[in-house]
């Protein structure tokens, strides 16, 4: 049923009633006439309950079964990988706090919901953080002495919010060690996929958080520094000949070692310089 959703695009209550009424959908389905359908709330509990990655691992395998069968025929797939300059959002640390705390308190919802970690207490702080960021913008539009000590003050509340997230989800990420070993069934690879993922975000952010404490204390060369949390390897590069003053330029890890005749690079939009 779920294969039928997402292939046609259904809502919940249009899913049921059609596998309801169509009787090659119910021999599709493995529904005999003389049982009842699913209604919609069991399809979201069990939905929540499995989460989007067992989801779609189930239709991934699906799909493979169904080309083995040769009941679908496998097309090629071709993708325009042309790169078009654009703006993005300008790295700055208090930025990269309140993407950590997203990040970190996104993960670790989606961890409980499968079972995992759902003894230990956790704030939700993104609220928070979205008000100190909010209280940055309107802290620039003052005179830039006032600026400068109302961004280094809110940068601090932000570092310290970050901490304690960060505290947290550590107790989780310890204290469901053992519980993601002992998951049996379709959540065991949901869980172990979303540990892993906490442990290598939790990195990151105590990376952002050290340059933090260094751009505070007034360390401006910083070895690998990191300038994206979504693509840790990439890197700032300065304006070059042709280019507009105004920008950097961040290159993507991910293209860094396929040498001249790509063109990895995005435009990133520099704050006026005061």
């Amino acid at each position: 049923m779920m294969y039928l959703k997402h292939s046609r695009k259904l809502s919940y209550e249009t899913l049921v009633k059609e596998v309801s009424s169509s009787i090659a959908w119910r021999i599709f389905c493995r529904i005999p006439l003389d049982r009842e359908v699913p209604d919609r709330s069991t399809l979201i509990k069990l939905t929540r309950r499995f989460g989007p990655e067992v989801i779609k691992a189930l239709l991934d395998l699906l799909v493979q079964k169904g080309i083995e069968e040769k009941l679908i025929r496998g097309r090629k797939v071709r993708v325009d990988a042309t790169v078009v300059q654009s703006p993005i959002k300008h790295p700055t640390d208090i930025g990269l706090l309140a993407d950590g705390v997203r990040m970190v308190t996104r993960i670790v919802k989606r961890l409980q919901e499968v079972g995992v970690g759902a003894q230990t207490k956790f704030r939700d702080r993104t609220r928070t953080i979205k008000k100190v960021v909010r209280a940055v913008g309107y802290a620039l539009r003052g005179k830039a002495r006032e600026a400068r000590e109302a961004l280094r003050q809110q940068t601090m509340r932000a570092l310290d919010i970050t901490k304690q997230v960060v505290y947290q989800a550590e107790r989780i990420l310890l204290e469901s060690r053992a519980r993601v070993e002992k998951i049996r069934g379709c959540a065991a690879d949901a869980g172990k996929q979303l540990w892993q993922e906490l442990h290598h975000t939790l990195n990151l952010v105590t990376r952002v958080m050290a340059q933090t404490v260094l751009d505070l204390a007034g360390v401006r060369s910083i070895p690998d520094r990191i300038v994206s949390l979504f693509d840790p390897e990439s890197e700032a590069h300065l304006p070059g000949q042709g280019q507009p003053e105004d920008r950097i330029w961040l290159q993507s890890g991910a293209h860094r070692d396929r040498g001249a005749d790509h063109h990895p690079f995005r435009s990133l939009l520099r704050q006026p310089r005061r």
